[in-house]
């Protein structure tokens, strides 16, 4: 099928894997985007004019913001948006951050509107809080819109924000989130249609008043070349629970740390990878219990799903959770909340969903699973061979046939005879 389609967002997230399944299903996309990194083009050439240390610094910070196997005769690039994001982040706190960032996607979100007037399009697709004139635009021009949704609905956010104090914590000022979301209501009453990433992103939107007809999901898949299963050791004495995600109380860190605390096991250690954010003052209460590594590149976490005996993640909210997929890739069963989106993927023969907030139900499952090394090999098979039909080529495959269906389904509204 012949179709041209215009693919926009003002950051990354995985809109590089979806602008290569694009490219793989042949059709013809331009992609808008604020930084894709070429070392030997303006305005990175400006990188040679800083000192030597600062340019390797940012360097390292650029070169995540480009993928080899994509064209750059297909970017649109508009760099300036995420430079002032970067540097506006630095330099304010969390909510001016947030504020920064929606008016920055906004000028985004009018670039690419204009954009839109100069060359026809098939479909274009967006990204949340930076596609509302751009969509206005696309429809009063007849193309097809589409929202490649990467959380739940902001209703159900605001729901766990009144049902639970971490997650409240961490809530913008009621003026400015109210504004915030409001434009989101705005940006869905010109999206023709919705890409979500699990079954629990999907039931919040359709619970909150949005037709399932219109909602398609996909998850995300794994670089398959960076995890592999690991070699099971059955005279393994010490037992190892690893958390990989930034270190924030939306992970449900709390519950996590206290049932460890609680459980005190014997020859038993706990591994958290990630980032600093809001929860450095669990670690700062916990001290002493745990092994806290900031920073792992990403083709060295292998090593450390393969050597835990299992990985958990309760999650007062995941959408998706790339991370319990990764694990699961390696053979390391999961414990994970309900409303981790990768619930969908995870068995009872492979690891275990619990409710959130629940310190009594994850003190039991780690305990069996201390208590039943045996299992720990069968479930991590398990887990392996399920992760299998989770790689980006499936994601590709998957989004081709979405592309294609909300093709047919558009004609047909234009053609109805």
């Amino acid at each position: 099928m012949k179709l041209s389609i215009l693919l926009s967002h003002p950051g990354k997230q995985h809109s590089y894997q979806l602008l290569s399944a694009l490219h793989n299903a042949q059709f013809m996309t331009k992609y808008v985007t604020s930084i894709w990194y070429e070392s030997n083009k303006f305005p990175y050439r400006l990188l040679n004019l800083l000192p030597a240390n600062l340019r390797k610094i940012a360097i390292s910070k650029l070169e995540k913001y480009y993928q080899q196997d994509i064209s750059s005769l297909d970017i649109i690039q508009f760099p300036y948006i995420a430079l002032l994001m970067m540097s506006y982040c630095k330099i304010r706190r969390r909510s001016n951050a947030e504020k920064g960032i929606f008016y920055l996607c906004k000028i985004h979100d009018k670039y690419v509107s204009k954009l839109i007037e100069k060359e026809p399009y098939d479909i274009v697709i967006g990204y949340e809080l930076s596609s509302l004139r751009t969509f206005i635009k696309a429809k009063s021009h007849g193309m097809v819109t589409i929202m490649d949704h990467a959380q739940v609905h902001y209703k159900y956010i605001e729901y766990l924000r009144n049902t639970y104090h971490e997650f409240r914590e961490l809530s913008l000022n009621n003026h400015f989130e109210s504004r915030i979301n409001a434009f989101k209501n705005q940006e869905m009453k010109y999206t023709d249609y919705i890409i979500c990433l699990s079954n629990l992103a999907k039931e919040t939107m359709t619970n909150n008043g949005i037709e399932a007809n219109r909602i398609y999901t996909v998850s995300l898949g794994f670089e398959s070349k960076h995890f592999a299963l690991k070699t099971f050791n059955k005279d393994k004495k010490s037992f190892t629970i690893l958390y990989v995600g930034t270190i924030t109380k939306r992970k449900g860190l709390h519950v996590l740390l206290e049932s460890f605390k609680q459980l005190n096991l014997q020859e038993s250690n706990l591994i958290l990878v990630g980032g600093e954010s809001d929860g450095m003052d669990l670690l700062e209460k916990y001290k002493g219990l745990y092994t806290h590594i900031p920073f792992v590149r990403q083709d060295e976490l292998q090593k450390y799903y393969q050597d835990a005996d299992v990985f958990v993640l309760p999650s007062i909210l995941d959408s998706w959770g790339m991370v319990v997929l990764e694990s699961m890739a390696c053979g390391t069963p999961v414990i994970i909340s309900e409303n981790t989106g990768a619930k969908d993927i995870v068995t009872d023969d492979a690891g275990f969903v619990i409710p959130v907030n629940d310190i009594k139900a994850l003190k039991e499952r780690i305990l069996f699973l201390y208590n039943n090394r045996n299992k720990i090999q069968d479930m991590g098979k398990k887990a392996y061979e399920i992760a299998q039909h989770y790689t980006w080529k499936n994601y590709k495959e998957k989004i081709k046939e979405i592309i294609i269906d909300i093709a047919k389904r558009s004609n047909k509204h234009k053609n109805p005879h």
